[in-house]
């Protein structure tokens, strides 16, 4: 089989949608299948087999945006936050210039069997739209997140119009759906009536893991250490009762000595502020944004791990992709304002990863069960197994070879 990968989020890229791509490809050459990968022009990229960079003018990096994240100012945070939920990821966006010469890309290529687009951004469907009238042949495409529906970025007025136009349109000629939890498969479902969906999840790849370490905290002095790597979004995750109750904690017999939460990720001013909000820079702490290879060494070297409810609308569908790395570096997850009914819920209870809390008593209680160590963590193993990449790879190629065979019997 022949596949046609189109994502922005390619190596030296880094992340969780860098990671989604970058694993299929890889996983789809050792089960036989020729794949190439088309995607943006990459800063200090390495020339890769089958990996074709199309260069285009990005309008972010020539105004300088990419610099903004290097400052921790209010206004740069809310700089930050504008370009996060009206600009990035939605029309009009920094890929545009992208399509045109990407089409132009696609007329150096013969047919393929199998096309997968991956938003965001809507550039790669709108490029896969155009791979699909060219070349036909199956063309599934991959929301990591909703489009129009997006849950972090909003988009700008009139251009959200032409987005739902647009959406409709691409996602009319694709095959079939895919997304990454059940939450947002019932909500393209109800979009797109007429469309297959397939759930896909975000999950980790173990061979990523193969030479990482766990001494990360060596040099520091022995505490239980809670840590959280993601981003911290103002107004969608809460941090107050959190924060409330680690105050009180740190207020108690030496608990400030024994523990800390430290936080790994993007630039938050929210967070800061929190912090001192609540008095707790001895026991929070911010440790700036670290390369993928680091933040696994940071994860096999925590003694569990934060995972916090995001507040939004559809969030029993918003699974962070972080959560699968929690999992398969085995330590406990303090799953904080997150029911044991919503789909993260049920995903820490199924594979018995950790402590649910929703209450300041609550998340006392079970922080002290865990720095006590009266809380025995014994996963399950066959669950967690089931989001490796390896295995979502050959879930794929199954998925496309039923739907071709299903197509031929109707032809």
């Amino acid at each position: 089989m022949k596949i046609l990968l189109i994502t922005r989020y390619y190596p030296p890229l880094q992340g969780i949608a860098t990671e989604r791509m970058f694993s299929w490809a890889k996983y789809f050459r050792r089960l036989g299948h020729k794949t190439t990968v088309l995607t943006t022009e990459k800063k200090k990229s390495v020339s890769q087999e089958d990996v074709i960079e199309v260069p285009y003018f990005d309008p972010i990096s020539f105004l300088g945006g990419d610099q903004i994240k290097q400052g921790l100012s209010k206004r740069n945070s809310s700089m930050i936050n504008f370009y996060r939920t009206r600009m990035n990821e939605r029309l009009p966006g920094r890929t545009d210039p992208w399509i045109i010469p990407a089409v132009r890309e696609l007329k150096n290529h013969s047919g393929f069997d199998l096309i997968i687009s991956s938003y965001g951004p809507p550039s790669a469907h709108i490029v896969g739209y155009f791979a699909k009238k060219r070349f036909g042949g199956l063309w599934f495409a991959d929301f990591r997140d909703l489009w129009v529906d997006n849950h972090h970025y909003k988009g700008v007025w009139p251009f959200t119009c032409l987005e739902r136009w647009c959406e409709r349109k691409v996602c009319g000629r694709a095959n079939a759906l895919l997304t990454v939890s059940n939450g947002l498969k019932e909500t393209l479902k109800a979009k797109f009536p007429e469309k297959e969906v397939i759930v896909i999840p975000n999950g980790y790849d173990d061979e990523s893991y193969l030479r990482v370490d766990g001494g990360y905290f060596n040099d520091r002095k022995s505490k239980f250490r809670l840590v959280y790597t993601g981003t911290i979004y103002e107004g969608k995750h809460c941090l107050d009762v959190l924060f409330s109750a680690l105050k009180e904690l740190s207020e108690g017999d030496g608990f400030s000595e024994r523990f800390e939460l430290l936080f790994f990720g993007n630039p938050s001013h929210h967070l800061l502020e929190k912090i001192a909000e609540y008095h707790l820079n001895g026991v929070v702490a911010y440790q700036g944004l670290l390369p993928s290879d680091k933040v696994k060494r940071v994860q096999f070297s925590a003694d569990a791990f934060l995972q916090i409810h995001f507040e939004h609308n559809q969030s029993d569908g918003v699974l962070s992709g972080k959560v699968y790395e929690y999992l398969f570096a085995n330590k406990p997850i303090l799953g904080v304002g997150i029911s044991k009914n919503c789909e993260l819920g049920k995903l820490i209870t199924r594979a018995n990863a950790g402590l649910l809390c929703q209450s300041k008593e609550e998340i006392k209680k079970n922080l002290l069960a865990l720095v006590e160590g009266r809380y025995i963590h014994k996963s399950e193993q066959g669950v967690i197994e089931q989001y490796s990449r390896k295995r979502q790879a050959e879930e794929i190629i199954a998925a496309a070879k039923e739907f071709s065979q299903r197509m031929m019997s109707l032809s």
